[in-house]
């Protein structure tokens, strides 16, 4: 597992595959909530079962919210982009450090933080991506967070 911190309660990275990384990031990070983007397929690619990741998680006292996005689907992101941020949204607005992860924490999970930056944190487009690209090196989908952003300018 690997991860970079985005803002002071944000990280983004790859995906937790054990207990001993989600304790690493309550003990050692503070993160109090994992916000997941696997599908049910990407679970099951690493070998991991979601009732299994959810135990964890709450044997350890983090809050678990996710939302599944198809990996290299621009169509799917673009669709699903605003219920991540929402989700995102919701569990900053409630106080939580969050763990945001897709597989890899190369496209779906920074590609989310940069459209949160845009929605909610009133940056444009070109900054968010700078922000987040410098912080976790990434190539996250632009053309899709941008159709999403301008199909629904306000979230």
């Amino acid at each position: 597992m690997n991860f970079d911190e985005i803002l002071p309660r944000l990280l983004v990275g790859s995906c937790p595959e054990s207990f001993e990384d989600l304790e690493l990031l309550k003990r050692s990070e503070g993160v109090s909530a994992i916000l997941s983007l696997q599908t049910d397929g990407d679970l099951r690619w690493l070998g991991l079962e979601l009732g299994v990741l959810e135990d964890s998680c709450a044997r350890l006292g983090l809050l678990f919210r996710r939302v599944p996005v198809t990996d290299m689907d621009s169509q799917d992101l673009r669709l699903r982009l605003a219920d991540c941020v929402r989700a995102l949204d919701e569990l900053l607005a409630a106080g939580h450090k969050v763990y945001l992860h897709c597989t890899a924490g190369a496209g779906r999970s920074p590609g989310v933080a940069i459209a949160w930056l845009v929605w909610r944190a009133g940056w444009n487009l070109r900054q968010a991506h700078a922000w987040v690209t410098q912080r976790r090196p990434s190539s996250p989908d632009l053309e899709a967070i941008r159709d999403a952003i301008s199909e629904r300018p306000e979230l």
